[in-house]
């Protein structure tokens, strides 16, 4: 069991070194609920498409999941909508039956907390803010490159 939610938003240097241009961009922590380990991905952007490509980076690092807990944020609904729609694709197309056997032996669970009820995310909650003051405290009011900000996140990963 896995929890997620996104911390951020952090600004990327990208261009030359003369006039940079600085790109909004977004870390997503994944907080597994057994160990409380942490494992964290820069996303370029909130749309679902962005969060998916993430997801399936930590499903080719970490191993295949049974469950993911977030919160309502409308990124995790549309990507959760978006697995579920090529899941039922996957199902009705009699040629790739084998594909769909493979999908259903590793179907992921996705729950949402109330809408109601913060203290139920806790968990992640407390994720974000590790990663938020360990970030604060190595880089403070520096922008970093893409690059730079993988390492960073990967050193804070590793605490």
């Amino acid at each position: 069991m896995v929890s997620v939610d996104y911390a951020g938003p952090v600004f990327i240097k990208a261009g030359s070194k003369r006039r940079p241009i600085y790109q909004k961009a977004y870390i997503a922590i994944f907080v597994c609920l057994q160990t409380k380990s942490c494992h964290i991905e820069v996303v370029s952007d909130l749309p679902a498409e962005a969060f998916v490509a993430a997801l399936r980076r930590f499903v080719a690092r970490r191993g295949k999941l049974r469950q993911i807990w977030s919160d309502n944020a409308t990124c995790f609904t549309r990507a959760n909508k978006d697995l579920k729609d090529f899941y039922d694709c996957l199902k009705e197309a009699e040629t790739q039956a084998t594909i769909a056997n493979f999908c259903s032996t590793q179907g992921i669970q996705w729950n949402f907390s109330l809408p109601t009820g913060p203290h139920h995310g806790s968990v992640w909650e407390n994720g974000v803010k590790a990663c938020k003051y360990h970030l604060k405290r190595i880089v403070g009011e520096t922008k970093l490159n893409f690059e730079e900000l993988t390492t960073c996140l990967c050193q804070i990963e590793e605490l």
